[in-house]
């Protein structure tokens, strides 16, 4: 059985959503030939963990890390701060307007180039490096985001010659970065790092067909070096069936957090004109927002909810260890998601909505790659977060469905087999040994 080397900031038991993926292929890739060893990041570093979450791999090493220069700039702040001084430094997660000038617009594009996490990087190479002299690696894989770990594989491939497939589950520079990462300034200075730094990967693994197409017309390489393979959906992660459910309110929940430009504020709009208006009464509705809800980018949740008259009906309920989430969403009617301005993204957790059987309301444009994917799979209605009007239809439309009993789940066949993790883990295995035996 060969060795593969997999590196990965994100991974259990950090809560992120961007450790799943490595953390299923680490479990299901010896099924194909090939046993995972995990780089990581100490769990300390990560903003929230969960330790009930079951190991998915045998082998895992942690790795210290610098502070990063945001933590050194609030430090910093923190040392010399006056009334009316520096403006602190916005966290990676947070809400933030567009700079206001150049000099703003350079410090805050240099502070994170490319991402929060660079000082990781050394870190990652110094114990990659311990790891390749001390065991035979076949393979490197590395995925992102953070972008920093990109850079961290392309050094270890350099200075080991191990073949290194880079994995991309977000664009380098994308929709979904806060603003203060999408300026003209910061895709001017990441644009050639991205570059230099994927130009020596042996695979690029992209997880949309959007990207897929971005990337090989970004990169001058053949065909042959790109491959496809999407996110998928666990089924273990689901032992027993949902149970159809008759009689109550139509529940929607929704799993994780508001950042950026995910605001279920049109949402809430939407459910409070249908009440105002006598289309619904409270107690046929029920919305549930679970965990990291508080704050959203319109302000805080339950403000919003009080402006909207929801409440009893809508409610912002904390963080739970993720198992029982999931099975908190298996007992709704539908699942809710937002995905604004993500052209060439699918969120993780649609997977996890599609692996929990639920019919899907994606607030999302209708012609991104959630759109397009929820469409392709038949799982759900696409209405965009903005249009109030459109979402307060669809909600009346799935008031009427839950009167005349439990709402339908039939999604296509083909596609939800195409979406199972194992599948994932079987194309990523013939990837890596393309990349090997080339």
């Amino acid at each position: 059985m060969k060795t593969v080397l997999i590196i990965s900031y994100h991974f259990p038991p950090d809560t992120s959503v961007g450790g799943r993926r490595p953390a299923k292929f680490a479990r299901y890739l010896p099924s194909f030939g090939w046993r995972p060893l995990v780089l990581t990041v100490d769990p300390r570093y990560h903003e929230a963990t969960d330790k009930t979450h079951p190991p998915e791999a045998a082998s895992v090493e942690h790795t210290g890390m610098m502070p990063s220069f945001e933590d050194a700039y609030r430090w910093l702040k923190r040392r010399l701060s006056r009334p009316g001084g520096v403006p602190p430094a916005p966290s990676a997660g947070s809400a933030m307007p567009k700079p206001r000038s150049f000099l703003r617009s350079l410090g805050l594009a240099l502070m994170y180039l490319p991402d929060k996490q660079l000082p990781w990087v050394p870190f990652a190479v110094a114990r990659g490096l311990q790891i390749t002299s001390r065991r035979r690696i076949h393979a490197i894989f590395t995925t992102s985001p953070p972008n920093s770990v990109q850079i961290a594989g392309a050094l270890l491939h350099g200075l080991t010659g191990i073949p290194w497939l880079a994995d991309l589950r977000d664009p380098w520079t994308n929709e979904a970065q806060p603003d203060y990462q999408r300026t003209a300034i910061a895709r001017l200075l990441n644009a050639p790092i991205e570059r230099a730094t994927l130009a020596h990967a042996d695979r690029i693994i992209t997880v949309t067909d959007e990207m897929h197409h971005y990337y090989r017309s970004l990169l001058d390489r053949g065909i042959e070096h790109f491959h496809l393979i999407h996110n998928g959906y666990d089924p273990s992660d689901f032992p027993q069936p949902p149970v159809p459910q008759a009689g109550g309110p139509l529940t929607l929940r929704y799993l994780g957090s508001f950042y950026h430009s995910r605001d279920p504020r049109w949402l809430l709009e939407a459910a409070g004109q249908l009440i105002a208006r006598g289309e619904a009464a409270p107690g046929q509705l029920r919305i549930e927002f679970i965990g990291h809800c508080a704050q959203t980018p319109s302000g805080p949740i339950d403000q919003m909810i009080a402006t909207n008259g929801l409440q009893g009906v809508a409610e912002a309920i904390a963080w739970m260890p993720h198992r029982e989430a999931l099975g908190r969403m298996q007992a709704a009617d539908v699942a809710l998601l937002f995905a604004p301005r993500q052209k060439m993204q699918v969120p993780a957790k649609l997977f996890e909505y599609i692996g929990a059987r639920k019919p899907v309301l994606a607030l999302t444009e209708p012609d991104g790659s959630t759109g397009r994917l929820v469409g392709r799979a038949r799982c759900g209605r696409v209405v965009d977060q903005r249009d109030v009007d459109g979402i307060a239809r669809v909600l009346k439309e799935l008031l009427e469905q839950k009167r005349r009993g439990p709402l339908a789940f039939e999604p296509d066949g083909d596609a939800l087999a195409l979406l199972d993790v194992r599948r994932q883990a079987e194309l990523l295995a013939h990837v890596l040994n393309e990349a090997t035996y080339a």
